[in-house]
């Protein structure tokens, strides 16, 4: 074998594994029309951001609304369904590749392109978490190459002081925030990792931590502002520049109803889901670390310090979502590739052990890449809302109370993450995506029903008996661990015409034998098709008539854990 095939073959099998990736990425446009709450609320803040909707998800970093902008005009261009995201899933996609090349460019900034440095980028960065958030609108992983291009400015910036490189350090610094709001714990990171630097070696570096300190300063002006100027509708009432302020505190006070933070997140979830993240890359990345503060560059002792800052506060926040941690992805790639090469060079036995890690982790990641396949992934949220009809169409009530779940096929999900393979639909992000006015929808609490008085033909009822989410005790599976009597539907309010038979009234006409509602006075009743007496008494009804004709509800969509169901 010639030296400069072996010299060659890591950059082809490098440009062979992105082309794969790219491929998979496109294959997914076809497959998913289906994304998370976070996808939806976001896809309705670039809407907002158009004048297409007055609802803001407040709650959501601006920044990927505005981002998300482009492929709005294109799915309106395109006449594409109001639920269908996959023009949005286009822009992510183009996001999520130049991630790939990103994650590339800045592992090849020091280092050669051979095996180590290709085995570093594929055992780190296609890892299951990248295969289960790509093809959906995911705040979590390319802000991961954003925080790692921070710390490459630093870098930068403390070798050759430059205007260029610390106004790149202030847009980078503002962007992360805005993306979402916990990513400001990485200038945090920077600043102390610089802090140590400078410590360790004092001269200049407290010149430049200064000059760092100060681009953190304006990019959290930047990012005060920014969010102080998308709250103006929902913070109205609060000053200008306290309203980020309510913000933070709103978020923190979140899941008080549920018993905090700590009780409602399995706070041993990023442990017990740790394989998700690379099982070569995990077992190398403390060791790599390691040999990185004691025997690295500059650069590399700064990729370990914000990496092990990034990665404590993350163990301490208690909001815990595997998916959280794919922001350190990039981090991982740098600093395993020199405990790789180490190891590569000295122990050839090591060298068969690497590839064979790798090949028999693709077991992990294959299937979380094909289970999209499935078709639930591509029409389970668009079947079940496609009788609702769009705002222009939309002359009823709208009434709606917990968020909708649609809980995905698969068999297994990441042990006590609260919300991974569950997507939740809220009336606010049905009514900003269907257009319907916001007069015409109405918010139930939970367990309320709409009133008998106030519903008329053409009115919808969205209904859902308890809201979906991992919760403790946890458990192994992807539907064990929730909550098996969940039920929602959709139904449509309609003139029913009720005959009596048998000491029962049934339904009459074409959709005789579907599931029907009556709202009475103390509950809901629920017949396929027929109602007994006791059940037409409670609704206030003549139980002595032999002819009947009520406004009730036809049940359209009727789902539980396991599917839903058309009529």
């Amino acid at each position: 074998m010639n030296g400069r095939y072996v010299a060659s073959a890591p950059g082809h099998a490098l440009r062979a594994s992105l082309l794969l990736l790219a491929a998979w990425l496109l294959w997914s446009l076809g497959c998913v029309n289906v994304d998370l709450d976070d996808g939806y609320a976001t896809i309705s803040n670039a809407q907002y951001f158009l004048g297409l909707s007055d609802f803001y998800a407040f709650v959501r970093g601006p920044l990927m609304g505005l981002a998300l902008m482009p492929s709005e005009l294109l799915s309106e261009a395109m006449g594409a369904g109001a639920l269908d995201v996959r023009p949005h899933h286009l822009t992510m996609v183009l996001l999520h590749f130049g991630y790939l090349l990103g994650c590339w460019w800045l592992l090849r900034r020091e280092q050669p392109c051979d095996w180590p440095t290709v085995l570093a980028f594929l055992a780190a960065i296609p890892t299951t978490l990248f295969f289960g958030y790509a093809p959906l609108i995911s705040h979590d992983l390319f802000p991961g190459l954003m925080a790692l291009a921070l710390v490459w400015q630093t870098h930068r910036f403390a070798q050759a002081p430059r205007a260029g490189r610390w106004c790149a350090l202030v847009c980078l610094g503002a962007a992360l925030p805005l993306l979402k709001q916990s990513y400001a714990l990485v200038w945090i990171a920077v600043l102390l990792a610089e802090s140590i630097l400078a410590a360790s070696a004092p001269g200049h570096r407290w010149r430049t931590l200064g000059a760092l300190s100060a681009a953190a300063l304006v990019s959290a002006l930047l990012t005060w502002v920014g969010y102080a100027l998308v709250l103006s509708r929902d913070f109205a009432d609060v000053p200008f520049w306290l309203r980020p302020w309510e913000l933070i505190l709103l978020l923190s006070r979140i899941y008080d109803q549920e018993g905090g933070n700590l009780a409602v997140f399995f706070q041993g979830v990023y442990l017990r889901n740790l394989w998700a993240c690379g099982v070569l890359a995990m077992a190398l990345a403390l060791p790599g670390a390691a040999l990185a503060l004691l025997r690295g560059t500059s650069w590399m002792r700064r990729v370990a310090l914000v990496w092990l800052l990034l990665a404590v506060a993350l163990w301490l926040t208690p909001l815990k979502e595997l998916r959280y941690l794919a922001v350190l992805a990039p981090f991982h790639a740098l600093l395993i590739v020199d405990a790789l090469r180490l190891a590569w060079n000295r122990w050839p036995v090591a060298r068969a052990a690497m590839l064979v890690a790798l090949v028999c982790e693709l077991g992990l990641r294959l299937p979380e890449a094909v289970r999209i396949a499935h078709p639930w992934y591509a029409t389970a949220v668009t079947d079940y809302f496609a009788p609702l009809p769009d705002g222009a169409d939309f002359g009823g009530t709208l009434y709606m109370g917990i968020p909708q779940a649609f809980v995905a096929p698969d068999s297994s999900a990441f042990f006590g993450d609260r919300y991974h393979r569950i997507t939740h639909f809220s009336i606010e992000n049905l009514v900003a995506l269907k257009r319907i006015p916001v007069a015409r929808a109405r918010k139930l609490r939970p367990g309320e029903m709409p009133s008998v008085a106030a519903i008329a033909p053409g009115d919808y009822w969205v209904m859902a008996n308890k809201f979906v989410a991992r919760a403790a005790p946890f458990v192994a599976g992807n539907r064990s661990g929730l909550q098996q009597d969940f039920q929602q539907f959709l139904a449509v309010a309609e003139w029913l015409e009720l005959e009596r038979e048998d000491g029962r009234f049934v339904v009459l006409g074409e959709h005789a034998g579907d599931p029907h509602l009556l709202l009475g006075p103390a509950s809901a009743l629920a017949g396929p098709g027929s109602f007994d007496l006791a059940q037409i008494r409670a609704s206030g009804l003549d139980g002595d008539a032999d002819r009947l004709r009520v406004l009730g509800f036809r049940v359209l969509r009727l789902c539980d854990l396991e599917a839903c169901r058309s009529y």
